[in-house]
């Protein structure tokens, strides 16, 4: 599976507009929380949560529709998003002196 590398912010409602006098129906919010997943050997990422906010992603079908568009921009964006915003940990103990190193 090709990794995506580049985050990419979802379109907002105010740039549609539905034909005249239909239903439409929004999304709630949802989250994908994962883990920065391209840090330095013997480094560990920290978990970072995505929020597609409620009301963003728009169907003429169903919420259902608009929540499954959410999760979709979720699922293609979180990793992105983790390793371009968040950073890796190393953890240096001598003795009973813990140090962490942030990268």
């Amino acid at each position: 599976m090709e990794e995506n590398i580049t985050y990419k912010p979802f379109a907002y409602i105010d740039q549609y507009n539905p034909a005249e006098g239909a239903t439409v129906y929004y999304n709630t919010e949802k989250t994908s929380t994962v883990k920065k997943n391209d840090c330095l050997y013997g480094t560990s990422g920290n978990l970072v949560t995505l929020i597609a906010p409620a009301n963003k992603f728009i169907s003429t079908e169903s919420v259902a529709d608009a929540n499954l568009q959410a999760q979709s921009w979720l699922d293609a964006n979180a990793q992105a998003y983790a390793n371009n915003t968040e950073f890796a940990l190393l953890e240096l103990q001598h003795g009973e002196e813990k140090t962490l190193l942030v990268y």
